[in-house]
């Protein structure tokens, strides 16, 4: 009896232990097929970042290579006193030409600007509206302006902003750094390379 309960007793804690062995195993095996499916994900996660960036990177490329193809770049060609002067405003025309790759679209020149003058500051206003807002390459813009009512055609140095857009909608800006001359002539103090600006920030139209 005694041999037969130890047999016994033998094999409960044999199978105890294989069960206890197998509970365990399952445990480790568990764990490290969840450490597994983590090291996955964060493998997929980091893949999936890298090809998002990869995407943003060559999106940005073509989007620039196609920008520069569409690219304006509005040139100061000359100023000189408008036929539409009178008695009573002197008026100037300030011509420039579109050199870029692409057509300028909706062109706006700021409405008014400060000058400078030997006797002082004073304003410089633009008087006309933008007739035809499209300059083709090649093709030639001109905008008018004055320095106002019955005022004396003195030199002054300003600084005209205009915007346009390229076919693409981008909106650029260029600034020009003039220099008028009494007797009719000007010249540019500056290259005025376009630059991209922020879709919110609008020139006030007419």
């Amino acid at each position: 009896m005694t041999n037969g309960a130890n047999c016994a007793e033998l094999i409960t804690l044999i199978n105890t232990s294989l069960t206890f062995i197998t509970v365990v195993t399952n445990i480790v095996s568990l764990h490290l097929a969840k450490k597994q499916i983590k090291q996955e994900i964060e493998q997929n996660r980091q893949k999936a970042e890298e090809q998002q960036k990869q995407y943003l990177e060559e999106k940005r490329h073509i989007e620039e290579v196609d920008r520069l193809h569409e690219k304006p770049y509005l040139v100061f060609q000359e100023a000189r006193i408008s036929d539409e002067s009178d008695e009573k405003v002197t008026r100037i025309d300030f011509i420039f030409k579109n050199k870029g790759r692409g057509a300028a679209y909706d062109i706006v020149p700021e409405l008014e600007c400060m000058a400078k003058t030997v006797e002082g500051k004073t304003k410089v206003y633009r008087c006309d509206a933008v007739q035809d807002p499209i300059a083709m390459v090649g093709e030639q813009f001109t905008t008018m302006w004055t320095l106002g009512c019955e005022q004396k055609l003195v030199d002054f140095i300003f600084t005209m902003p205009i915007e346009y857009q390229d076919a693409s909608g981008r909106k650029y800006r260029q600034k020009y750094n003039l220099i008028f001359l009494a007797s009719g002539g000007a010249c540019i103090k500056n290259f005025a390379q376009p630059e991209l600006v922020d879709a919110n920030v609008l020139l006030n139209r007419n």
